[in-house]
């Protein structure tokens, strides 16, 4: 009677090499993956911040220099942000 390959114990060593050694690929590739979207995700909130603080900083300088005139310093750094969309806004 013949010997399967997978019953003698060369055939388990490379059964189980090639496993550990996909197991460990895995691991190696979901560790980078999660170490990415961690320090991307850092990334985007630090830029936000400072992206919030340089608008907060200039509507603040806008509005000291237009007569202390909220809406036209508003618009002024922000154009979008309308009066009209800021009551709407509120309101929902």
């Amino acid at each position: 009677m013949r010997i399967r390959w997978w019953q003698s114990i060369r055939g388990r060593l490379v059964l189980g090499s090639v496993v550990l050694s996909l197991f460990a690929t895995s691991l190696l590739a979901l560790t980078a993956m999660l170490a990415v979207f961690y320090y991307y995700g850092v990334d985007q909130k630090s830029r936000m911040q400072d992206l919030a603080r340089d608008r907060a900083r200039s509507i603040s300088t806008n509005y000291a220099h237009d007569d202390h005139n909220f809406s036209k310093a508003t618009t002024d750094e922000l154009p979008l942000a309308t009066p009209q969309n800021a009551q709407s806004a509120r309101n929902s």
